[in-house]
């Protein structure tokens, strides 16, 4: 996770949302990602990046599920949708998403029997602090900025 904190830091260096992703096959770090690109570009989020990347290295379906994504803060709905979609089993991440959070709702999906077995969610409170605190400050200085 300490590697994705440090793409998370690459992003706040932009001056876009700091959240990194690292994927990791076989206990191996094969990938880093952090937001990129236009601000407002919906595209551009960490995971998104990662899927593309791992999308052209043309990775049979059925071994999507050895990768494992750690994230510093949770997905958002269309992440989740498009991690699902690409057959990853595990995903990691340190802080919630407050504003689309499927983790705090989570008992609702596993009620679903099509969400059942789908995926991992698993929330890495060690680095709860730091990524919530990169988030936090984002935001404080947009809106310091604003004004």
């Amino acid at each position: 996770m300490k590697a994705a904190l440090k793409e998370a830091n690459k992003a706040q260096l932009k001056k876009l949302l700091p959240v990194g992703c690292v994927v990791l096959l076989n206990n191996k770090i094969i990938l880093k990602t952090h937001n990129n690109g236009k601000k407002n570009s919906i595209f551009n989020h960490a995971e998104i990046i990662a899927l593309k990347k791992l999308e052209k290295l043309q990775i049979p379906k059925k071994e999507r599920k050895n990768y494992i994504f750690f994230v510093t803060m949770e997905p958002c709905m269309m992440c989740y949708g498009a991690l699902i979609n690409f057959g990853i089993k595990n995903i990691f991440f340190c802080c919630e998403n407050y504003k689309f959070s499927i983790y705090k709702n989570f008992y609702l999906l596993k009620e679903n029997k099509m969400f059942d077995q789908l995926f991992l969610l698993n929330k890495i409170s060690l680095f709860e602090e730091k990524s919530s605190n990169l988030i936090k400050n984002f935001f404080k200085q947009k809106r310091n900025s604003k004004s």
